[in-house]
C-alpha cells in the first residue's frame, strides 16, 4: 500500500496520522517537497539526490543566513527582509508556524525589485535547491543540489521535463530526462520496489495522473460497486481535502465515470461532502455524470482521527490571539461578561487601541508573547473566540479545537468554520447572543458537552474503528 501525497500541508500531515492510527502500513510519497515534509513522508528530490535526514540537525534561523558586509536583515515576528541601505535585495520567506522564523525560500531581488533567483532551505537548514528566474522575475528552473553540492535534478518549469543525474554503480553519470513530475516519481517507485497494490492519494492532480498509469499499466482489477452503508470501499481511495466551486472539478467527474481502479472518494470536510452530494442529486447530467446512482454511493464523508490534548482548563476563562487591534465587539462581549476573564494575546506589539483593553478589570493583554505562551494561554482556557479581523495566527482555531475548547466565532470574522459548531457561528450584530451562549456553556456542563460533541461533528472526527470499516484493510 502507498499514500501519494500532493503537497505537504496540515490536511495532508492530518491524513498521514490517521492512517497511521488507523493501524495502516504504507509509504508516503510526496511529489513537492517544500524542505520540511512530516517525518516519514519521503521526497523522491531527496531520496534521489541521497540527501539524508539528519536526526541533530535544526533549520537555519534567519539571522545564520550569510549577507554580504553593510546588508542587514530586518525581521518582524512572521516576515523578513534583507536591505542594503534604502534598496531591498531580498525577501525571507518562513517555515510553517512563521513565528519560529526559520528559513524556507530567500526570494533575491534586482533593484527594480524583480526575483533573479529564490533559494531554498529544508528542515536541516541547508540549501537543497535553487529556481533561477528570467528577466520578468518568472521562474524558469528549478535545481535540486546532491549532498555533495553538486545539480542532481534539473525541473524546468516552462515545459515541465524533469534531468535526472544518477551515479551508476561503476561510478559512472547517466542521465535520464522525465517528460514531467509523474514519469520521475514513477521511476523513483519502480526503482525502490513501491508496493502500489493499494493506493491512497489526495489529489486530483499529479497523484492522480500517476494512480491512472499505474493502473492502466497494471490493469489492476478491483470490485465496481460499493454500497458505503454496509462495505469498506477496497481498492484505490481518493481523499478529497480541497473546497469545490459551483460545478465538481472535471478530474472528479472523469473518476466517478472511469474509476480505473478508485473505489471510493472520501471527503474530509463535512460542508464538502454536502455540496458534492447535491451536485450528484440535483445536477448530475450538468456535471457529466453518466451513473448518478454509483457516484453517490462510491463519495463517504471520512474525516480525521485527531489527537487531544489540555482537557483540565480554567473556568470562565477566555483565550483570544490576535496580530490585528480589529477584535470585534471585544470590550461589549468583556462588559457583557464581567464574571469571565479574557486573555488577549499577539505575537507582535499592540496597538494603543488595544492596549486601552487593560484598563478593563477582566481583560488581561499579552502583547509580543512568545509562541509558547500562546499554547498555554490554549491549554488553560475554556473558550476561545474567533473574532479577530486580519490573519489567523499560531493556527488558533485548529490547536483550540484540539485542546478541547469551546469555540465562538462571528461570520465576518471565523478563519476555521470547520471546527467551531455551527450554531457558534453568529452575525457580528449578534454579540450579545454570544455572551449568552458562552455564558450557558461555563453554567452547565451538559451543554457545554453538547457544543464540544458539535464540534467533533463538524470536524468530522473518526477513530481507528470508522477507518477500517470505511476504508476496508
Amino acid at each position: 500500500m502507498i499514500f501519494l501525497m500532493d503537497h505537504p500541508g496540515r490536511e495532508a500531515a492530518l491524513l498521514y496520522g490517521s492512517l497511521k492510527k488507523a493501524g495502516y502500513s504504507f509509504r508516503t510519497v510526496a511529489f513537492e517537497d517544500d524542505g520540511f515534509l512530516p517525518e516519514g513522508v519521503e521526497s523522491p528530490y531527496r531520496e534521489l539526490c541521497g540527501r539524508k535526514r539528519e536526526e541533530t540537525a535544526v533549520p537555519r534561523y534567519f539571522s545564520r543566513l550569510q549577507v554580504p558586509d553593510g546588508w542587514e536583515i530586518r525581521s518582524t515576528g512572521t516576515e523578513g527582509n534583507i536591505w542594503d541601505y534604502d534598496t531591498k535585495r531580498a525577501q525571507l520567506v518562513y517555515a510553517h508556524p512563521a513565528s519560529r522564523r526559520f528559513l524556507q525560500t530567500v526570494n533575491w531581488l534586482d533593484s527594480a525589485g524583480k526575483n533573479i533567483w529564490q533559494d531554498h532551505y529544508d528542515d536541516s537548514g541547508e540549501l537543497y535547491a535553487r529556481t533561477t528566474c528570467d528577466a520578468e522575475g518568472r521562474p524558469v528552473l528549478k535545481t535540486f543540489y546532491a549532498a555533495s553540492g553538486e545539480e542532481c535534478i534539473v525541473e524546468n518549469l516552462q515545459n515541465h521535463t524533469m534531468l535526472l543525474r544518477e551515479q551508476k554503480e561503476d561510478g559512472t553519470l547517466t542521465s535520464r530526462l522525465f517528460p514531467g513530475k509523474v514519469e520521475l516519481v514513477l521511476y523513483y517507485l519502480e526503482k525502490t520496489k513501491a508496493d502500489c497494490g493499494r493506493i491512497f492519494f489526495n489529489s486530483l492532480s499529479y497523484p492522480l495522473f500517476a494512480q491512472r498509469k499505474l493502473r492502466m499499466e497494471k490493469r489492476t482489477p478491483h470490485p465496481e460497486k460499493n454500497d458505503l452503508a454496509e462495505v469498506p470501499f477496497g481498492g484505490d481511495v481518493l481523499f478529497w481535502q480541497e473546497e469545490i466551486g459551483e460545478r465538481l472539478p472535471g478530474n472528479m467527474v472523469t473518476v466517478l465515470n472511469d474509476p480505473q481502479g478508485v473505489n471510493g472518494i472520501a471527503v474530509q470536510s463535512l460542508g464538502v461532502y454536502e455540496k458534492i452530494q447535491a451536485q450528484i442529486r440535483e445536477h448530475a447530467a450538468e456535471n457529466g455524470i453518466v451513473n448518478a446512482e454509483r457516484a453517490a454511493k462510491i463519495i463517504a464523508p471520512v474525516g480525521q482521527i485527531y489527537s487531544f490534548s489540555g482537557t483540565v482548563k480554567k473556568e470562565k476563562t477566555i483565550c483570544i490571539l490576535t496580530n490585528s487591534d480589529a477584535v470585534e465587539h471585544l470590550a461589549e462581549l468583556a462588559d457583557a461578561l464581567p464574571e469571565f476573564v479574557f486573555h488577549v494575546g499577539a505575537l507582535t506589539e499592540m496597538s494603543a487601541k488595544l492596549m486601552a483593553m487593560q484598563k478593563k478589570p477582566n481583560v488581561r493583554l499579552y502583547p509580543g508573547m512568545s509562541e509558547k505562551l500562546g499554547e498555554k494561554l490554549l491549554e488553560e482556557n475554556e473558550f476561545y473566540l474567533d473574532i479577530n479581523h486580519g490573519n489567523e495566527i499560531l493556527d488558533a482555531a485548529w490547536n483550540a479545537y484540539l485542546r478541547r475548547m469551546v469555540i465562538f466565532a462571528f461570520r465576518e470574522t471565523a478563519h476555521e468554520r470547520a471546527y467551531a459548531a455551527e450554531e457558534n457561528i453568529l452575525p457580528s450584530a449578534c454579540w450579545a447572543q454570544m455572551a449568552e451562549q458562552i455564558r450557558r456553556a461555563a453554567e452547565h456542563s451538559q451543554e457545554k458537552d453538547r457544543l464540544l460533541y458539535r464540534q467533533d461533528v463538524r470536524a468530522m472526527r473518526r477513530n481507528a474503528e470508522d477507518y477500517r470499516r470505511l476504508l476496508g484493510g
